[in-house]
């Protein structure tokens, strides 16, 4: 009895790893924004880095006066096809005694759609249902 409670475990423990979710093709891997953002005379230049369990965002930020500073933050993330699950909310920021840059990953379920030329369409719902039109970023 023991035997065979052991093999049927081990045996859904190996259909679990075969079932488990992956991101649709091209997903992983570096994108920017196409276009920089603007605020109040601030450039934002955006980078999300989407690795196999874990999803980065990097900010950039160039200001008026030629400051620069950067800031990342960094969620566990899983994926089923275009579905990326963010499992947990950070935020970082740096900053000098003048200005500060901030990146923020909040938790939830993001969607990645892609055009015919290649970019990326990523919704990202909170806190702002926000989309951004991202391109590979080929480091």
């Amino acid at each position: 009895m023991k035997i065979r409670l052991l093999l049927l475990t081990l045996a859904f423990s190996i259909l679990g790893v075969f079932a488990q979710a992956h991101p649709v093709n091209g997903l992983l891997g570096y994108w920017q924004t196409e276009q920089p953002l603007y605020n109040n005379g601030v450039q934002f230049n955006l980078e999300y880095n989407f690795y196999q369990n874990q999803a980065e965002l990097v900010v950039h930020c160039y200001f008026p006066d030629g400051a620069y500073l950067e800031s990342s933050a960094a969620s566990y993330a899983s994926y089923d096809y275009q579905q990326i699950y963010v499992h947990n909310t950070q935020r970082r920021v740096s900053q000098d005694p003048y200005r500060f840059c901030e990146a923020s990953i909040y938790a939830g379920t993001w969607y990645a759609q892609f055009d015919y030329y290649g970019r990326m369409i990523l919704t990202v719902p909170t806190p702002y249902n926000t989309q951004f039109v991202l391109v590979r970023n080929y480091r």
